[in-house]
């Protein structure tokens, strides 16, 4: 499951780098579970502070 999550995360910053707009919110929420990449809570609120601020993740903020 690990191995996964790993390889999810992996596609997830593949997709971040062109700037798809739900891999931003997902990796946001990767980081701030630690679900396949070290936890770090702050990143992951950056990440989402960025998104509300830009409008452009599609989750529910």
């Amino acid at each position: 499951m690990k191995k996964n999550r790993k390889r999810a995360v992996a596609f997830l910053l593949q997709a971040t780098e062109r700037n798809y707009a739900d891999a931003w919110y997902d990796l946001a929420i990767c980081y701030e579970k630690g679900a396949g990449i070290e936890k770090d809570k702050e990143t992951g609120i950056c990440m989402l502070s960025a998104c509300r601020y830009s409008r452009q993740c599609a989750g529910d903020l």
